[in-house]
């Protein structure tokens, strides 16, 4: 696995951080933070720069009037060729043998941008959003400039300016490597040893009180201290890091994390205590009798660290520093406006395939152009079939299209394709038989498209007492024999691939999986099985899982005084308790309470109320059952509930972010308020209950108000306040 440490910077290279593998010495992993993009099988750039301009034959390009004009583009966050070759030399000099060069193996998410100009100048824009998560992670934009746009592009690029920017995040697993840190010596002959350096003063002030002034030698680091002092040892075990020259980077850093123990964790109790007594006051003095009693027997510190981490990375760059105006140019087609449709079939095809850790030993793929021109009356005919052996291959189909009758291109053109796997030479085709019809500029081959349910899993960055979780995942309706599977994940192996044909057309359905959790003491937690369609299944620390109550007032304050709550949740077997105070003075008034879970399962608690009136009097409600995660009415009650349903159920969360809903109902007669903010996202549940206990049954009316932030500025909406007396409220595409 990609070690996060050991890291290399090639001279020349600068702009690429290389990482060693923790076990295979001959493995290398590239991170670079500039994006570039990517090139077909001749090495041109996968660029179209599309220009539509008014009297073309009479005027040309240069003197046209430019209507609109259309960019498509394939970016990738990789290593050149050239750069990769200087990489691989300096490291083959390093490690004296032939390098494996790739990139991180394990993407666990990742998003990605190209950014012109604004809504004003560019008509559409669209693309991956989420790159390939694989190798150079490719990924496809396209955009449509308005006349104004696209002078102001062309004029750009004529002055050597690409007004245009490129923005990756992506992030990946790492591993923080086994480093063992022994701390042992002495304490009686550190102390002495300490002593000896140690400069004491006094003065004696008017009121006969001596102040004693201690001066310790100054210490910045690992090597200034073992210099000074010999009784304690400081042993550093980097048991995952090879051939380490003692002045590199990574040794430097090591020793800093162990001065930084010792200066934590044993340095103060000594400095604080440490100085050679210059009386016989002192000597006979009680405190330094009882100090030195306590520096008897040995220092032993142990720190071990090993961890599986997700680390960031953010490869940005403007397109004038990856692409010259020559190659703009090169790129740049110009079309007669009055002619409606560009006649050209541009297709560029990828697999967004694993073939380094996947079972896949390659893919095929055959695409077919089979058209009749009605215009020339001919048959226009071309079929290619692309390998693909590399996450990073990118292939271009290109053929001047058939024309309908009225001149418009015929764009169809079908597909199929055929995967290889190791070892077995086993081959499917997807179809089973014919083929598929499609229209697609940037053809994405991927494990959906293919028939395939692959889920990465991931071990997150557990706690100390943790030691290993067994996932067990399965993919429903399935008889393959991978279709269920089991794995456990350790510091060690912290990596999983669960791989299945899921034996059926169109994409995977949602897969199961449950946890087991083995603590250190033996013990295990377990949660409840759960439905997911990600790629990537993070396990997340199970005590960072926390739940937040609400308790919300719902009683008459002009004869109460407050309600009184006190709340307590007990996992025995964890050894965990907490509890939860408030005291609430008026009605809707509500108190919160968030802490974190040992046992994801445990939701129950109890809670005491105790409602006390203003002539004094109180009544005490005891041992109440509640759920976490809820929001528990208390106080006297109402007569019946108000109970709304939200469904998000039916929202485009391509087109949208995330949509707040804001809810309120209102009974001045009965002195009853509340209010609710829900948020909605592609993340979050699609069905939330908000419930009001009523005073008066026949007042069963609310009110509410939409909120829609889209993923393009334009889709934003705020609707406005609508009264309904309807139970269920349904989050539909909003009318402007």
């Amino acid at each position: 696995m990609l070690s996060l440490y050991d890291t290399i910077k090639v001279p020349d290279v600068d702009y690429v951080l290389i990482h060693r593998d923790d076990e295979d010495p001959a493995q290398f992993y590239m991170v670079t933070d500039r994006p570039t993009i990517a090139v077909d099988d001749d090495n041109n750039p996968l660029l179209t720069f599309i220009l539509y301009a008014r009297d073309l034959d009479n005027l040309g390009p240069e003197d046209s009037e430019i209507q609109r004009a259309y960019l498509s583009l394939t970016t990738q966050a990789a290593v050149s060729d050239q750069d990769e070759q200087k990489i691989r030399q300096y490291l083959k000099r390093l490690v004296r043998f032939n390098p494996k060069l790739s990139y991180p193996p394990a993407f666990i998410d990742g998003s990605v941008e190209f950014v012109t100009f604004n809504e004003d100048l560019v008509r559409f824009s669209t693309g991956s959003k989420q790159p390939s998560l694989i190798g150079a992670n490719l990924a496809s934009f396209s955009q449509q400039f308005s006349q104004e746009g696209s002078e102001v592009f062309r004029q750009s690029v004529e002055q050597g300016v690409i007004p245009a920017i490129v923005n990756y995040s992506l992030t990946y697993l790492a591993r923080i490597p086994a480093v063992s840190i022994h701390i042992h010596g002495n304490r009686r002959d550190f102390y002495e040893e300490l002593k000896r350096h140690t400069i004491v003063t006094h003065t004696k002030k008017k009121n006969g009180k001596v102040v004693y002034k201690k001066t310790w030698p100054e210490i910045g680091s690992l090597k200034e201290f073992r210099d000074i002092f010999h009784s304690l040892t400081i042993d550093i075990d980097s048991g995952d890091f090879r051939d380490e020259d003692p002045n590199s980077d990574l040794t430097q850093k090591l020793e800093t994390m162990a001065f930084g123990i010792l200066e934590t964790n044993i340095l103060p109790s000594f400095f604080e205590t440490a100085f050679t007594p210059a009386t016989e006051e002192q000597s006979s003095n009680k405190w330094l009798k009882e100090v030195e009693k306590e520096m008897e027997g040995e220092i032993d510190v142990h720190i071990n660290k090993r961890d599986v981490i997700q680390k960031r990375i953010n490869p940005n760059a403007q397109l004038s520093e990856i692409l010259t105006p020559e190659q703009i140019k090169r790129a740049t087609i110009y079309v007669d406006a009055s002619q409606q449709f560009f006649q050209e079939l541009d297709v560029t095809v990828n697999a967004n395939v694993n073939f380094e850790d996947d079972p896949v030993y390659a893919l095929k793929v055959f695409l077919d152009y089979d058209q009749q021109d009605d215009v020339r009356n001919v048959r226009v005919k071309k079929a290619k079939e692309y390998l693909f052996k590399n996450a990073g291959d990118v292939h271009r189909f290109r053929q001047i299209m058939a024309k309908n009758s009225d001149g418009s291109p015929k764009d169809i053109y079908q597909y199929w394709s055929e995967l290889v796997y190791k070892n077995t030479g086993e081959t499917i085709r997807i179809p089973n038989t014919g083929t598929i019809e499609a229209r697609e500029r940037q053809l994405v081959i991927s494990y959906q498209r293919l028939g395939f349910k692959k889920v990465t899993i991931a071990l997150g960055a557990m706690p100390e007492v943790v030691d290993a979780v067994r996932v067990n995942i399965r993919y429903p309706g399935s008889n393959a024999s991978s279709a269920k599977q089991s794995f456990e994940l350790t510091r060690d192996n912290p990596l999983a691939v669960f791989f299945t044909y899921t034996g059926h057309s169109g994409p995977p359905r949602d897969h199961v999986y449950d946890l087991v959790y083995v603590l250190k003491d033996g013990q295990q937690m377990e949660t409840r099985e759960q439905r997911d369609n990600a790629e990537t299944l993070t396990i997340p620390n199970p005590f960072e899982q926390s739940k937040s109550t609400r308790f919300l007032a719902q009683a008459d304050f002009s004869v109460i005084d407050k309600v009184i709550v006190d709340a307590i949740y007990r996992d025995q077997r964890n050894d965990y308790e907490a509890t939860h105070h408030a005291e609430l003075m008026s009605n809707g008034e509500t108190s919160g309470w968030t802490f974190s879970l040992r046992d994801p399962n445990l939701t129950r608690f109890t809670y005491n109320i105790i409602i006390v009136y203003q002539d004094g009097s109180s009544e005490e409600k005891t041992d109440v059952e509640g759920e976490l995660g809820d929001t528990i009415p208390v106080g006297t009650g109402g007569v019946e509930a108000l109970e709304v349903q939200v469904d998000a159920g039916l929202v485009d969360w391509d087109k949208y972010r995330r949509i707040f809903v804001y809810l309120e109902y209102e009974d001045p007669g009965n002195n009853l308020k509340q209010d609710e903010i829900l948020r909605f996202s592609a993340d979050s549940d699609d069905f939330v209950m908000w419930k009001v206990l009523l005073r008066d049954s026949d007042k069963t009316s609310f009110r509410h108000k939409l909120r829609y932030f889209g993923a393009e500025s334009g889709d934003n909406f705020e609707g406005t306040w609508q009264e309904t007396d309807d139970p269920v409220l349904v989050l539909e595409e909003p009318v402007r």
